[in-house]
């Protein structure tokens, strides 16, 4: 008895006289049937690259999702820093205010004098305390940001600086609204980082649709107060302008610019001839 030959599912399909006669006429047919495996592996391979994709722009937006609320959470860490450093600088002060009295009063005074001053350094002591944990949990956050995705982990810089210089008590927090307001009269470093916070800030609101005009409004801010970071605010708000209006805002800035720092021209220079 001879061996039955077997035949793969290829063969059997190829073989159907119907089959046989499209792949003899029809060169596509011809094409597929001699190489199918090949088709099929590229045909995997696509599927598994656009699978990949799809699985890296999920992974991406959740990831700066994720930096987003990072560098919001900081941003509001250091805003309590900066409160706390407030309240614990008026702490200082009635201490040393007490203490003062107390040394100067009267032997029949010093009774009152000395309760005030044990309540001065109860309070100054709790808010000591209130401004160390802060800073604790404002350091642990700006590690966190440093190691999260651009650009929001370039700011971690940035804010580890100033948080460092409010420890050291070498910047005076924003008592107003405006930082560069309160900043008015001061240079050097402490001028350069408010700034460079503010600019980067302004920045990052222009991604959200509910943050863009206010990210705007601080940008045209820094172009019309800022002393470091004037001409860069202004080609910045000269870049995100569409209308006629703001266009228009946008050229007055790096005119003014131009006209009151001519060593920036040639930063400038492109975007003001447009």
């Amino acid at each position: 008895m001879e061996p039955q030959t077997r035949y793969s599912l290829k063969d059997r399909i190829l073989d159907h006289p119907d089959v046989a006669e499209a792949v003899n006429e029809d060169p596509l047919f011809r094409f597929l049937a001699n190489y199918w495996r090949q088709l099929g592996v590229v045909i995997i391979a696509v599927a598994a690259g656009l699978y990949a994709k799809q699985q890296f722009d999920q992974t991406h937006d959740v990831r700066m999702s994720e930096a987003a609320a990072l560098y919001q959470r900081v941003s509001e860490e250091f805003g309590d820093l900066k409160r706390k450093s407030t309240d614990l600088m008026e702490a200082q002060s009635k201490q040393a205010e007490a203490a003062k009295k107390l040394a100067a009063a009267a032997e029949k005074e010093k009774g009152a004098l000395e309760a005030d001053l044990n309540k001065a350094e109860e309070d100054l002591k709790k808010k000591q305390g209130d401004f160390e944990a802060v800073s604790k949990k404002l350091k642990e956050s700006i590690a966190a940001l440093s190691d999260s995705r651009p650009p929001y982990n370039e700011i971690a810089g940035t804010y580890s600086l100033l948080s460092q210089k409010i420890t050291l008590g070498q910047v005076r927090p924003a008592q107003g609204a405006n930082a560069l307001e309160d900043l008015a009269g001061d240079g050097g470093g402490e001028r350069l980082l408010a700034e460079l916070q503010e600019f980067l800030s302004a920045k990052l609101m222009l991604d959200q649709p509910g943050t863009a005009l206010e990210g705007r409004r601080r940008l045209v801010a820094l172009a019309e107060k800022g002393e470091y970071v004037h001409a860069v605010s202004a080609l910045a708000v000269a870049r995100i302008s569409k209308s006629a209006a703001e266009t228009r805002e946008a050229y007055q800035l790096l005119e003014r610019v131009n006209q009151s720092h001519p060593e920036q021209a040639e930063i400038i220079k492109e975007d003001l001839e447009r």
